[in-house]
């Protein structure tokens, strides 16, 4: 089977729970078709809020603000820190490289702009046959937002889009 007929699956992340989830799945999706996939990370190109002196993209203002602290890591470094693309990278790498992604064929792609319009973006450009996305099962702002986001992307791409929601904790 060639690489074409095996296929491409796209993993959005934002590198963190649900993202994971995503991955694993995607991961085993992708070890059993045979299919590469591509870890796509999508920056803001500006910090949206800084709260106590700390600046926020929009996914980690947005945890900042409904849980009132960030979720499962620091926040981000802006733009105008020069470090930003290392640090990014260096955690699509770190997940890339997790136990539970052997024997799958995996890249990682950071790209800055308008989640929507990079997911397409990469999506066409690959010729994905998949995108898989986490959920967060969160409530308010966060699902408008999400809801916007998958309208987008269904009426945009050309290829399924499973969504994965986290495993309970045990």
């Amino acid at each position: 089977m060639n690489d074409q007929d095996a296929g491409h699956i796209l993993v959005p992340v934002s590198l963190n729970t649900p993202s994971v989830t995503a991955v694993r799945r995607a991961c085993d999706l992708g070890r059993g078709l045979g299919s590469r996939l591509t870890l796509l990370h999508v920056a803001d190109p500006e910090p949206a809020a800084t709260i106590d002196g700390r600046e926020f993209d929009a996914l980690h203002w947005l945890h900042a603000v409904t849980l009132a602290r960030p979720v499962d890591h620091s926040p981000v470094p802006t733009l105008s820190d020069t470090r930003r693309p290392a640090v990014l990278q260096h955690r699509l790498e770190q997940l890339a490289r997790a136990p539970y992604t052997e024997g799958v064929r995996i890249e990682t792609q950071l790209r800055q702009g308008l989640l929507a319009d990079e997911i397409v973006s990469c999506a066409r450009e690959r010729q994905t046959r998949l995108i898989v996305l986490g959920a967060r099962g969160r409530f308010g702002a966060w699902r408008w937002l999400r809801r916007d986001l998958l309208q987008q992307l269904v009426l945009k791409v050309a290829c399924p889009i499973m969504i994965v929601r986290p495993s309970p904790i045990p």
